[in-house]
Formats: C-alpha cells, structure tokens, sequence
C-alpha cells in the first residue's frame, strides 16, 4: 500500500498527527478509499473497480461523507450505496487506526471476549469512530491491502 512507510512512521513512535500532515495527494486518497470501502462494508476494488462508484473532492462541505479536519480535505463517495456515515474525522486517528489494523488486529483474536470488547470501545472512544467501523475494518485490512497491490 502507498501509506505503508507512514503507518511504519506512526509505528516507530512518531506522531500520526504530524505523519498525517506530509501525506501526498495520493496517499491521503488511498486512505479515502480504504475509509469508503468501510462505509460502503465492502473490499476497496468495489470502490475503485466499480466505474459507477467514485470517490471525489467534496463540493459542499457541509456534509462530505468522508472529512479530515487535521489536514483539511473532504470527500464524496457518489455512485455507491453506504451502509453507514462513520469513522475517524481526522487523519492522525484513521493513520492510528490503519496501523493497529496492518501491525495489531490479530492480537486482538486472543483477548478474553471482555477485554476484546473493551479494546474496541476504547480505540472507538480514541478515534471517533463506532465500534462496527474498527470491526469492520480490521477484519478486512489484509484483503484491502491486497485488493490496493492491484
């Protein structure tokens, strides 16, 4: 994936706020994409496959379906159905986010159902998103990794 050095960055200790900030214009679409495979609950090639799905520059900024406040970019999915209006609204915590799921999630598969519980409603509470976006997306980062080496 084109955002693997910066989840090794945020990884190595360095802040995903500032990471988030020297994104290029492609990574922060890779991200976008991987965020509106979560929404729409499907793979990333039914995103960028799908010529009637698109993900696109907000124009009313009031109600993107997908905004990053930190770094002040908005998007549209248009074509596609989403299943939920959901996830992190800042850059830094989606980067949070894509690195405990490429580097951690599996982790996750062994904690007693409780502490498995809390650990998703804390990183939901941390990151502003629903505890069923962070399911989703951890569940299926390893297929959208493949589905981005496309």
């Amino acid at each position: 994936m084109l955002i693997d050095e910066a989840l090794d960055r945020v990884r190595a200790g360095e802040s995903a706020k500032s990471v988030a900030e020297t994104l290029t214009a492609a990574q922060v679409r890779e991200v976008a994409h991987v965020h509106a495979a979560s929404l729409r609950r499907s793979n990333i090639a039914s995103v960028d496959g799908d010529a009637a799905v698109a993900i696109v520059p907000a124009r009313d900024e009031a109600r993107p379906n997908i905004l990053y406040e930190d770094i002040g970019e908005a998007f549209e999915v248009r074509g596609g159905e989403l299943m939920i209006c959901d996830g992190p609204s800042s850059m830094g915590s989606m980067l949070e986010l894509l690195q405990y799921a490429r580097d951690r999630s599996d982790t996750i598969l062994y904690l007693e159902p409780a502490e498995r519980s809390d650990r998703y409603s804390n990183l939901a509470a941390l990151c502003g998103a629903s505890v069923e976006f962070i399911k989703f997306l951890f569940a299926h980062y390893p297929q959208f990794q493949r589905d981005s080496a496309q």
